[in-house]
């Protein structure tokens, strides 16, 4: 099982630090954040996944171990909150532009290759269907 896979939907009804046990798994033990409800630390039977979290809870790294193979993922943000680089396992940036709207604009891969995002909004009219009344022709 690789780490991230176990999800739970309503994070903050679990206990901040616990273990469970899932059917052909084994035993999970899982941290989550104590302010934000986000998870922290999940250990699995020969992985593990360990995140860390600003004052805000914005991530900033992720740590997982896979089969004794360890990545990193950094992450770092601009002045507003957003995500301004992700830096994956081997060192490569991805950078990203916003707008005035705080929307996501372009991306910037390792290789200075930038790529647009376009936002668009498409409004369409619903009617309903009216169906002939069996029977009536």
């Amino acid at each position: 099982m690789r780490p991230g896979l176990v999800r739970y939907r309503h994070a903050r009804r679990l206990p901040q630090r616990g273990t469970k046990t899932v059917p052909n798994v084994g035993t999970l033990t899982y941290g989550y954040h104590a302010s934000y409800g986000t998870l922290d630390t999940l250990l699995t039977p020969g992985d593990s996944l360990y995140r860390v979290h600003t004052s805000k809870g914005s991530l900033t790294q992720e740590k997982s171990v896979v089969n004794g193979v360890t990545r990193i993922v950094k992450y770092a943000y601009n002045v507003v909150g957003a995500l301004d680089t992700l830096t994956d396992p081997w060192n490569g940036a991805y950078t990203f532009g916003w707008d005035a709207a705080n929307r996501a604009r372009t991306i910037t891969n390792p290789f200075s290759e930038t790529f647009s995002i376009r936002h668009t909004l498409t409004v369409e009219a619903w009617t309903p269907r009216r169906e002939k009344p069996r029977g009536l022709r």
